[in-house]
């Protein structure tokens, strides 16, 4: 009878621990299935996903061109902030799009975020695009320019005539209220005046490009 009675006591501690297995492999098993992958299973589809929202983005840029559309200057406004906050990671990108879009809106809105995003790399394209048809676009392409090197080469109004042969942009006259007044007077200086405006960016640029720190 000890000997009944050990048995059973096997028998059952075996059936116990066989339940207990398979109980903690069903929960085991289940809380792998539940899991969040912790790699990306298909990154290829989320790099494609991502420069497709890039190229919607650089293209809304196009809406820019006209500041009484309010609501097409409220998409320039969000493609422009979502691009910067996108970093130097996509300065590449805008520069090809500032170097092959035939929107001037476009080629306006990539040098707005290489203003906040770019470095070196970009300035000779920034350089270039001083000769632009459009005189918006050479007009940001000179300021983000100066804001990126901390360098100028058109003179402060009031200023002689540089050493490089511009003079400084003719200031507004206090009479002229005009709304665009002071975008006709940049037309004109920029007609005037965009190859040695080109000229001399590309100069000092040329001379000063490896003692240049752009932040």
């Amino acid at each position: 009878m000890p000997q009944a009675a050990d048995h059973r006591w096997d028998l059952s501690r075996l059936t116990a621990w066989a339940i207990a297995s398979v109980a903690i492999c069903g929960l085991w098993c289940g809380c792998g299935e539940s899991r969040d992958p912790i790699f990306n299973a298909n990154p290829t589809k989320a790099k494609d996903t991502t420069d497709q929202d890039i190229t919607a983005e650089i293209g809304r840029l196009s809406k820019g061109k006209d500041p009484k559309d309010i609501d097409g200057s409220a998409v320039y406004d969000q493609a422009i902030g979502k691009l910067t906050a996108r970093g130097a990671g996509i300065e590449t990108r805008i520069i090809d799009a500032l170097r092959t879009s035939t929107d001037w809106g476009v080629r306006m809105g990539c040098i707005e975020v290489l203003q906040s995003i770019g470095g070196k790399a970009c300035i000779d394209h920034l350089i270039a695009a001083l000769l632009d048809d459009e005189s918006l676009v050479a007009f940001h392409a000179n300021k983000t320019l100066e804001e990126l090197t901390k360098h100028q080469e058109v003179p402060a109004a009031s200023k002689p005539t540089g050493a490089n042969g511009l003079p400084p942009v003719p200031v507004r006259d206090a009479n002229d209220l005009e709304m665009n007044a002071e975008q006709k007077i940049w037309q004109a200086y920029h007609r005037a005046h965009k190859q040695p405006l080109r000229d001399a960016w590309a100069a000092w640029w040329t001379a000063n490009q490896a003692k240049t720190k752009i932040d």
